[in-house]
């Protein structure tokens, strides 16, 4: 099928009546007339159709069956349906569509066209006419959004609900009905469970990634989310409480709270003490292959999204406690997926600890606190450490980075007997560089390849060990090598990996030795 261009060089529109002003205002064109005759001609030829069938909503669904059914006519109807969605005549038409309800197919298009409208053409929309989409989109919601139906009428479902996001973050005369919102979801016949949750989840998500509208809207939508945490991790809980054996629940709970978690706005107090963050690292903590993995990453994701917030240790103090506490937790099951070499959750437990230290690294370097209880105390360099000692050497390489901001932090201080107190996690650090750095004689080949993974990562590790080696000195650090050397020559059975790793790190540092 010929596209717009091709039909205007072709004479095809010689044919078609002109479009008056009026129409072009609504967004018709002869093109865009003549491109809909074509499509109907293809997928029918038994069958005339006037102007106005051309324009119903039987056209449409009919368009959006031969693209997703695949054929000979998906071309044709995938032009159509693109014209279809510039027009201003395609906010009517998918309206009525979502309204008659009849093809879950089409409504699931439909209502990701509104969204994408609402995006990205909203100029098409005359203000006077806001309102009444937005009613218009809360009834269809409340015809699509109730728990019992099909993946596709709750695909439909998050649509609408991303579309009313969309709406109210970009219309800034609405205020405050975020929290009205979320009351008359309770009030509709049904379980809402998964709607309201579904709202909670994309209202902090859209007005962060939405274009086009200023940072005072931004702010202003934030400061109302923030307004309905207590609502909302009441909600929560309760969801917590009465689905607690259903992990894609429990997903969907985890989740909203990261997405929530990642407004700076909402303040942390009725988290923090609410019985959701047990729950959240039970299933952290729960080694079992019943525990799906997604889920177990949900969690993860979660507690990493509160330990982005409690770098601001001065505003979250009471949640920076309990997140210390159920960390220091997890140590226990990082050692028993270790041993079950369970390395999804390996990772996921790892990340936590990492992102754990680089949320308390200025209080771990600036106060050095030796006991292991308090937040952001020595203590957490065991948690790197033991993501070091690991086998694999991509967990040590999720150290890297924090190691970096840790000397960066403790480079400002010139007092040899305090940088001590970080003298033996720095070499016990330089000692996992050394066991991960030894080659495996069956690849020497690809090892010795610097653009190999392995050889990618030994260059990360030279830089990391750059990074940390004034902590020890680079005479201790040599003096370390060499006594790996000495014992590989009185060790009958020593490998020359061995001595070549011990090399290695040597050859990092021997620069920084003074004649």
């Amino acid at each position: 099928m010929p596209n717009a261009s091709q039909i205007e060089s072709m004479g095809y529109l010689a044919h078609i009546r002109n479009a008056t002003p009026d129409l072009i205002a609504g967004g018709y064109t002869s093109a865009l007339g003549c491109s809909r005759a074509l499509f109907e001609a293809r997928i029918d030829l038994a069958h005339t159709y006037t102007h106005r069938e051309m324009d119903s909503m039987d056209t449409v669904c009919r368009a959006i069956d031969a693209f997703y059914n695949g054929g000979p006519d998906v071309q044709p109807a995938q032009q159509f349906l693109q014209q279809f969605q510039e027009s201003t005549e395609s906010w009517t038409i998918c309206d009525q569509i979502i309204r008659l309800h009849s093809n879950s197919l089409a409504c699931y298009f439909a209502s990701q066209t509104l969204r994408t409208k609402i995006l990205k053409k909203f100029s098409q929309l005359p203000p006077d006419q806001y309102e009444a989409l937005r009613q218009s989109l809360l009834q269809h919601l409340d015809r699509h959004g109730a728990s019992a139906h099909d993946s596709q009428s709750e695909a439909t479902a998050t649509q609408l609900c991303l579309a009313i996001a969309d709406l109210y973050i970009q219309v800034p005369t609405w205020t405050n009905w975020i929290f009205e919102l979320l009351n008359q979801c309770q009030t509709l016949e049904g379980d809402r469970t998964i709607m309201t949750l579904t709202l909670l989840q994309v209202f902090p998500e859209e007005v962060e990634n939405i274009r086009g509208i200023g940072e005072n809207r931004r702010i202003a939508i934030r400061e109302e989310l923030a307004g309905c945490e207590q609502p909302m991790i009441t909600f929560l809980s309760h969801v917590l409480e009465k689905f607690h054996a259903n992990a894609d629940m429990l997903k969907r709970v985890f989740k909203c709270l990261e997405s929530n978690l990642q407004n700076h706005q909402m303040r942390t107090d009725h988290f923090a003490t609410s019985p959701l963050i047990s729950s959240i690292f039970h299933v952290i903590a729960t080694i079992d292959p019943a525990i799906p993995s997604s889920l177990h990453e949900t969690a993860t994701n979660c507690i990493v999204a509160a330990l982005y917030r409690v770098e601001d240790i001065d505003s979250h103090g009471k949640l920076a406690e309990i997140i210390h506490r159920g960390v220091i937790s997890l140590i226990g099951p990082f050692q028993q997926a270790q041993q079950v070499e369970d390395l999804d959750r390996l990772q996921n437990i790892a990340r936590i600890f990492v992102e754990t230290v680089e949320s308390f690294y200025v209080q771990i370097v600036n106060e050095a606190h030796p006991d292991p209880h308090s937040v952001g105390s020595l203590a957490c360099f065991d948690l790197l450490l033991l993501v070091a000692g690991h086998h694999d050497w991509s967990l040590i390489e999720m150290t890297f980075n924090v190691w970096y901001r840790i000397t960066e932090e403790l480079f400002k201080y010139d007092d040899d007997q305090y940088i001590g107190k970080f003298r033996p996690y720095a070499e016990k650090f330089i000692q996992c560089l050394y066991e991960h750095c030894k080659m495996d004689s069956d690849d020497v080949d690809d090892i010795l390849d610097e653009s190999s993974e392995f050889g990618e990562f030994r260059a990360k590790a030279v830089e990391a060990l750059r990074d940390v080696v004034f902590i020890v000195n680079s005479d201790k650090c040599i003096q370390m090598m060499h006594q790996k050397l000495i014992e590989c020559c009185h060790r009958e059975n020593a490998s020359w990996e061995e001595s070549e790793s011990a090399l290695f790190v040597m050859a990092a540092v021997v620069q920084n030795l003074l004649p």
